[in-house]
């Protein structure tokens, strides 16, 4: 034993972001950090673990009939058990070989709205992984705390997380989630949008990977001027091809969308009292997730509620980087409001 740990530290800490599209996964002790896209592929004769992660995403991007892909987890709910623990397991054994000696406590991240009962579930399934104790804490909570929030105190702040199958709104207080609403009109739901928009007005076809990039490149809450040639699969006639797309033509998509973000920020402020609504003017709005860098969102956000609309770079990853600060003061986080 004493050989295996001259080569691998007791990590006992792991913090872990189940994103539907992405997980993270963080092993501070020993610098290690993981961010693979949150899919595996396999064999659907005998049901063989093929690829994880990248690779298994590239395969989802050229489907072949032999090969099934999952993607385990939704909405903050793990919805294919077995396959989620077999993504798990091989992703921890990249941080952790010898796992199983030293039994790692885990933080991972839940929706907002989860019940004690799911919390529960997830803890006892992911305890399936070897690991001693999982703690589990809402996003919106995780990723104020990576924004640097002083969440303990008593004066209020506020979240809009926009990750890639929910969005959440929240008011927190105290160490706890005081308010929320959240949808499933996230990231997901607009790439789909945005490709049967292109299929119905342009005629084109085009992969997701295509789609993520005008998402992100093209597509604004404000309107605008541009132009871009967007290459791809013609429906009429199933050739390759390519169509010129304005970029005002996407803009009442993108437009609807954060309406009703903003919709969820004032049911949000409906159900906060007053004392907190005045903290959060002078506070501003947190804007974090993958999808909070949605091209003219904040500047649209911050006219109509008028107050500040904070945004952070890498706001994909703030709620890893709070679950790292959650993993750095453990004790002091379980005997807070905010332990589920």
């Amino acid at each position: 034993m004493a050989l295996i740990n001259s080569f691998f530290p007791q990590a006992k800490k792991v913090a872990l972001d189940l994103g539907s599209n992405r997980v993270r996964l963080s092993v501070p002790e020993i610098n290690f950090f993981l961010d693979e896209p949150s899919c595996l592929a396999v064999e659907k004769s005998s049901q063989k673990v093929l690829a994880v992660g990248q690779r298994a995403l590239e395969m989802s991007e050229r489907p072949q009939s032999h090969i099934q892909i999952f993607w385990p987890i939704s909405e903050g709910m793990i919805v294919y058990p077995t396959q989620a623990l077999t993504l798990l397991k091989i992703f921890l054994s990249q941080a952790l070989p010898t796992a199983f000696f030293f039994k790692p406590k885990l933080v991972v991240s839940s929706a907002a709205a989860l019940q004690v009962v799911e919390a529960e579930y997830i803890s006892e399934l992911l305890g399936q992984l070897g690991v001693q104790d999982v703690i589990v804490v809402p996003q919106a909570l995780a990723a104020a705390i990576g924004a640097g929030v002083p969440i303990a105190q008593a004066a209020g702040a506020s979240v809009l997380h926009l990750g890639a199958s929910k969005v959440e709104a929240a008011v927190l207080s105290v160490g706890s989630i005081t308010a929320w609403e959240n949808s499933s009109q996230a990231g997901n739901y607009a790439l789909a949008r945005l490709q049967a928009l292109l299929r119905q007005k342009y005629g084109l076809e085009v992969s997701n990977m295509s789609a993520q990039k005008i998402l992100s490149d093209f597509v604004s809450v404000l309107p605008g001027e541009r132009v871009c040639v967007v290459a791809g699969k013609m429906v009429k006639n199933n050739a390759p091809g390519e169509v010129e797309i304005k970029s005002i033509e996407l803009q009442p998509l993108a437009l609807s969308w954060a309406e009703k973000y903003l919709q969820l920020m004032r049911e949000v402020f409906k159900k906060t009292p007053v004392a907190l609504i005045t903290d959060l003017i002078d506070r501003g709005i947190l804007l974090t997730g993958g999808f909070s860098q949605l091209v003219g969102l904040r500047t649209y956000l911050s006219q109509e509620l008028g107050t500040a609309i904070l945004r952070f770079d890498e706001p994909d990853l703030l709620v890893i980087r709070g679950l790292e600060t959650v993993l750095a003061h453990l004790e002091q986080f379980k005997e807070s409001a905010g332990y589920l």
